[in-house]
């Protein structure tokens, strides 16, 4: 094959491999099909007029372009996958509203705590007169004493067990909306900074982060959700 020939060849290596290297991640993978497909095409035609040496030339080349475009494909999407992360919790206690539901929730449990109160002290009182008089009960009310003190034991623990379970109710129907409010800002945000994913930081979950991938988020989503 003519000097021309190969640098012909050459040229239309580079030619492609600087376009790979230009195009959109979207279209690389259709760019390396398309150029398997030409190296392909190029093979064949060679086989005709092409003695063997040359032959095992232009494949060496063509194979060195694929590994190029190969790396170089692996290196940008390893460029494109970064991640966020942030405390969750802290950020949700910097919302407005958080303030407004911890008063709601203090104040449900001051009222409830109230009650409990009274109902220990009712239980208490009761208890104090059986242990003065059961001396001089007769068995029947002895009996009788005994059996309401259990029923009214079972019944504040019951009640209890109810009061906490609301608390908790109450306070998962409240917190609701900052949360999804919350979920959406912090969704913006990756979308914004074309992040693969966001990480929660609270409880130590991830002791080491990596400058280079991870992207602090705290203060971008605590800046969005004043405004």
């Amino acid at each position: 094959m003519s000097s021309n020939s190969w640098a012909c060849i050459r040229f239309v290596m580079q030619a492609l491999f600087a376009t790979f290297q230009v195009i959109n991640i979207e279209k690389k993978t259709q760019f390396i099909s398309l150029f398997g497909k030409i190296c392909l095409i190029l093979c064949l035609e060679s086989l005709d007029y092409l003695h063997v040496r040359n032959m095992k030339r232009i494949l060496l080349v063509i194979f060195a372009c694929i590994a190029l475009t190969a790396q170089a494909q692996v290196s940008d999407s390893a460029q494109v996958i970064k991640f966020g992360y942030l405390s969750y919790e802290s950020v949700l206690k910097t919302m407005p509203e958080y303030g407004a539901v911890m008063m709601r929730m203090d104040s449900l449990r001051s009222a409830f705590n109230a009650e409990m109160q009274r109902v220990e002290n009712e239980f208490n009182r009761k208890y104090e007169d059986f242990l003065e008089g059961q001396k001089d009960f007769p068995r029947t009310i002895l009996l009788k004493r005994q059996t309401e003190l259990q029923e009214m034991m079972q019944k504040n623990l019951s009640f209890k067990q109810q009061l906490q379970k609301e608390l908790t109710d109450t306070e998962a129907q409240l917190m609701a909306p900052l949360r999804i409010h919350l979920n959406e800002v912090i969704a913006t945000i990756a979308r914004e900074q074309k992040l693969a994913l966001v990480i929660n930081t609270d409880a130590n979950a991830c002791p080491f982060i990596e400058p280079m991938l991870g992207v602090d988020l705290n203060s971008a989503v605590i800046t969005k959700l004043g405004k």
